[in-house]
């Protein structure tokens, strides 16, 4: 069965579920807002080939331009309909998701409108119209070879970078992983860079962020952009950086590369572990800092056979519930333990813990949270802003929460924590200035606060950092990236 997204009033969703029983159609959806989240909580299923939205969700004044962005978000990768009430905004919806398709850098795809008048006529047509032009591109693509295409840029393999690799995972859907792995790239990337126009240093940094969760990657919706991914990559003959390099995608308002899932689940037979070593591997020279989004199955060969053993650091990223706090028990138990003891046997000591969406009186202190953790440190503490993130995530701008001081300061903290040495790191982030997000009252942080340069009673212990501004280090070290003896945030 087709699952399918209907985005309209619930008499709508009524009447096209009725009338389309062969469709696998989801739960009502009454905003473009809860269309995102369902997506992102996986209430709503990120397989849908089908999505249908009524243009009153269109902005009369064409100034907001919400359901504009979700038909160019989500055309590449389905069938996107738009009943039609206005039939004069047709011209005008398509014409708006073109122009964000180009700004955005997005592949193009179509989208069809139903007149309110003929409805089944209409998305009849419009289903064969779209089956009909996908085996068209499909028996095209079969006697084309992909690697035919120019490469967006020529990249050689550079053996003198030894590009650190950072996981950032979880045990628990919903925990911020995958915002934390966006985020931390991206004030990396922009850190480095400040500090080379600065002349602190001889170079930027590159980073790369890779979806490991194959299964249901969210990267793509977060950047807005869902071609190409790393089936593109398996499907040529040889696994070169040029051929890698085509097969990125660049977040340009991050700073970062992205290695998109794939985006169908059925196809994660076709990427499996030995084809990720070998692409990560060559991702370590091409890029300074490689960052692996992984899902939360940790007992998944991806993470137990490739993220985790290459990884130089891995982030454990937690809120505060209690069950994603026993979670993160159970997975130090899991992952810690000697392989003789049925664990995976991963080094403690290059593991930190970031606790997400912090908060006070929740009745879970730092003590209860290093506890479960067998005593890693905590890194950072993200105060919990849900509008900020949410509106964030939904407008595919995560990169104006880096100028939020609450959380641009926080994750400045936490690359330098875990580039230590390595790299003058220059800070982003003005402090007297004031969120670039709507205003919304907030939940004051605090519950497992981890204070700049201060910790509070029962401190963890913390790894040493670069001072602001320093010039100590005029560039960067690639011999500084090995591990030092103790592990990276120090021997417990």
């Amino acid at each position: 069965m087709t699952k399918t997204i209907i985005v309209a009033g619930e008499d709508v969703h009524a009447f096209l579920s009725e009338r389309y029983r062969d469709w696998d159609t989801q739960i009502p959806v009454t905003s473009i807002e809860a269309m995102w989240e369902g997506l992102g909580n996986g209430t709503l299923s990120s397989e849908s080939e089908i999505v249908i939205f009524s243009d009153h969700y269109r902005d009369p004044n064409n100034v907001g331009e919400d359901l504009e962005l979700a038909i160019a978000t989500l055309a590449p990768n389905a069938l996107v309909m738009v009943l039609s009430y206005d039939q004069a905004s047709r011209g005008i919806i398509e014409s708006r998701a073109e122009t964000i398709s180009r700004r955005e850098g997005m592949d193009q795809g179509k989208v069809y409108f139903i007149n309110v008048a003929t409805p089944e006529d209409d998305i009849d047509n419009a289903i064969s119209a779209y089956v009909s032009s996908h085996r068209e591109s499909e028996e095209i693509a079969a006697n084309v070879p992909n690697h035919a295409a120019a490469p967006k840029q020529n990249v050689s393999r550079d053996d003198d970078r030894e590009g650190m690799v950072i996981c950032s995972t979880s045990s628990k859907g919903g925990s911020g992983k995958s915002s934390t792995a966006l985020l931390l790239a991206s004030v990396i990337a922009k850190s480095s860079q400040k500090s080379f126009e600065e002349g602190k240093t001889k170079r930027a940094l590159d980073v790369v962020l890779v979806d490991m969760d194959i299964r249901d990657g969210q990267i793509g919706f977060l950047i807005g952009q869902m071609q190409p991914t790393a089936l593109n990559i398996r499907i040529e003959p040889e696994w070169t950086p040029a051929v890698i390099r085509k097969n990125l995608v660049h977040a340009s308002r991050l700073g970062i590369h992205a290695l998109l899932a794939p985006k169908r689940p059925r196809t994660a037979e076709d990427t499996p572990p030995e084809f990720y070593r070998a692409i990560i591997e060559e991702l370590r020279h091409m890029f300074d800092v490689v960052i692996l989004d992984t899902s939360v199955n940790y007992t998944d060969p991806l993470l137990e056979f490739v993220c985790y053993p290459m990884a130089d650091v891995i982030l454990f990223v937690t809120d505060l519930g209690i069950s994603s706090i026993f979670g993160m028990s159970r997975w130090f138990q899991e992952t810690t333990s000697p392989v003789a003891k049925g664990g995976m046997g991963l080094n403690k000591d290059s593991i930190g813990i970031v606790v997400n969406k912090s908060m006070a009186g929740v009745h879970m202190d730092k003590n209860r949270v290093t506890q479960a953790s067998n005593d890693a440190p905590i890194l950072v503490a993200v105060p919990s802003m849900p509008h900020e993130f949410m509106q964030a995530a939904n407008t595919n701008r995560l990169d104006l929460l880096l100028g939020n001081p609450d959380i641009g300061t926080v994750f400045f903290r936490l690359a330098k924590k875990i580039l230590r040495d390595r790299y003058p790191l220059t800070s982003i982030v003005n402090p007297a200035a004031g969120s670039t997000l709507a205003p919304a009252t907030s939940t004051p942080a605090g519950g497992v606060a981890v204070a700049n340069g201060a910790t509070a009673a029962g401190a963890v212990r913390r790894p040493a950092a670069v001072p602001a501004g320093s010039t100590a280090y005029p560039g960067y070290n690639p011999q500084a990236k090995k591990k030092k003896p103790g592990g990276l945030f120090g021997k417990r």
